[in-house]
């Protein structure tokens, strides 16, 4: 039992760290955080380009939100942002 109180004590203690370096953001399933969503996405993809994975999740959340389909839409768009943070963007041709 002491154990698993001494994971959970660095657990918060790794989290509040964190929290001090990012500010909070609140979201909901709006079409304003579809847009913001999209916006990120499209000045990664212009600056370091994005994976080809994360290039259709990006157009699949972006037809979603646009259909109506609010809550699936941001559910690509992460999908999307998560892959293009964590893999290694390609290289764009002819620049």
């Amino acid at each position: 039992m002491m154990r698993f109180g001494m994971l959970v004590s660095a657990a918060f203690s790794v989290a509040a760290v964190d929290a001090r370096h990012a500010p909070v953001q609140i979201t909901t399933d709006t079409p304003a955080y579809c847009a913001t969503l999209q916006t990120r996405l499209h000045e990664r993809e212009k600056h370091q380009g994005l994976p080809a994975r994360a290039r259709a999740l990006t157009r699949a959340g972006e037809n979603l939100c646009e259909d109506g389909d609010i809550s699936g839409g941001i559910t690509a768009l992460r999908k999307a942002m998560i892959l293009s943070l964590h893999a290694a963007p390609e290289r764009k041709t002819g620049h």
